[in-house]
């Protein structure tokens, strides 16, 4: 299976990750997301102010917008967030991380071998697939992105001691008269309490006394299933000649998705939880409109799905 790779952008630019997922969801490593928000907006050339009065208002020219000049625009607006040092409690803000990642399904990877992505992602059918793909690669994909394969950038904030983990995952894209932006809001909640709870304090002589004799008791009824355990083994998917199990190559959730919490556990959780999710909003206005202008364009409408903003 491939996994996310934490560090893979940060400390290694060259590579994106890889994320070959089974099921609904394929933000692995985020829970499912809470918040979908699209925005189109048509472009138009933008109009200039006459140099002299009375000269009518002319029509800016704009620059042509490559989608990977757009992705790097998306990823500089996003990294001013590391300044708000005052709109971040505890400096959160400034760890700030960026992942660039190709998101594919895996039961379409493997019936697709022959028309996935390149470099390819699953050579054969008897290794799992790459974690790792040139960044070069995976920026060219994402114009040219299959249905079941596509780019987006992860933009994450890990708080209260990495407990609570709020992340944005957005993809960008243009054909010179349409301005598509998508992103996704995802939350990794607390770890249950019930996986923190610490064995209450007990009397250091009598009670290990108490309990090995009661093991003494149980260990005749209980060797069979024990010998079992302890023996056991991690028993991977089957998959017989000639047969494909497309949930062999994909990844479903986490060990901290697992021991994830049903909600947030304090007051002041809930309202970071709301301040991060207004911050990417703004962020992404910010985007639309100075970007906008400094290519020359204007825009039409907006349209924007339920969520934050």
């Amino acid at each position: 299976m491939a996994a996310v790779d934490e560090q893979a952008t940060d400390q290694n630019p060259k590579v994106a990750d890889v994320v070959v997922h089974r099921g609904f969801s394929p933000f692995i490593g985020a829970v499912k997301p809470i918040h979908h928000n699209t925005i189109a907006l048509p472009l138009e050339p933008a109009e200039e102010d006459g140099k002299t009065q009375g000269q009518q208002n002319t029509r800016r020219q704009p620059y042509r917008i490559s989608v990977s000049e757009l992705q790097q625009h998306v990823a500089d607006v996003i990294g001013e967030l590391r300044s708000s040092s005052s709109l971040g409690p505890g400096g959160r803000l400034a760890g700030l991380s960026r992942h660039e990642q190709m998101l594919m399904a895996a039961d379409r990877l493997v019936t697709n071998l022959d028309g996935q992505p390149q470099p390819a992602i699953l050579p054969d059918l008897h290794h799992p697939p790459a974690a790792h793909m040139p960044t070069a690669a995976a920026r060219d994909l994402a114009d040219t992105s299959q249905e079941w394969a596509r780019y987006y950038q992860c933009f994450r904030i890990q708080a209260w001691d990495r407990d609570l983990t709020t992340s944005c995952y957005l993809r960008a894209g243009t054909d010179q008269r349409m301005l598509f932006l998508e992103w996704t809001f995802c939350l990794l909640l607390p770890i249950r309490h019930s996986y923190r709870k610490i064995d209450p304090l007990e009397d250091p002589l009598l009670i290990p006394l108490v309990h090995s004799r009661m093991e003494l008791v149980v260990l005749p009824v209980t060797v069979t299933s024990r010998c079992r355990s302890l023996f056991r083994r991690f028993k991977p998917l089957t998959q017989r000649d000639g047969e494909v199990v497309p949930d062999k190559y994909g990844a479903a959730k986490s060990l901290r998705e697992l021991a994830a919490d049903n909600t947030v556990q304090n007051y002041f959780q809930d309202v970071d939880v709301e301040r991060y999710g207004y911050r990417w909003v703004s962020s992404l206005l910010t985007l639309i409109w100075v970007g906008a202008f400094h290519h020359g364009v204007s825009h039409g409408f907006v349209w924007c799905c339920p969520g934050f903003g």
